[in-house]
């Protein structure tokens, strides 16, 4: 198992949740505005949980683990990503910042 770095929070710090939803939404080619709409989320609670300034609820884990998302709280809250999908999982371990 990977041992976090000195610049990698535990996967279960809301700095950790923050960079994985971001990470996503990134991927998703959307912006915060964009996705929140879609959701049905504030934009400004939304960039709060990107920016690990607030845990996000089960009612947004919910509605991202839905189409056509499809996450899972365990790598939303954990990121483990062995319960996503095989191409989902792989494109967001592949995706990094500098792909945008």
């Amino acid at each position: 198992m990977r041992r976090p770095t000195n610049r990698e929070p535990p996967a279960n710090t809301l700095e950790s949740v923050g960079a994985r939803l971001q990470k996503f939404r990134k991927h998703t080619g959307l912006s915060q505005t964009e996705l929140c709409k879609q959701l049905d989320v504030w934009q400004n609670a939304w960039s709060m949980y990107e920016h690990g300034e607030r845990p996000v609820p089960l009612s947004v884990a919910f509605k991202l683990s839905q189409p056509p998302w499809n996450l899972t709280a365990d790598w939303i809250y954990w990121g483990k990503a062995d319960g996503l999908s095989g191409k989902l999982a792989r494109e967001l371990e592949a995706y990094s910042d500098d792909d945008e």
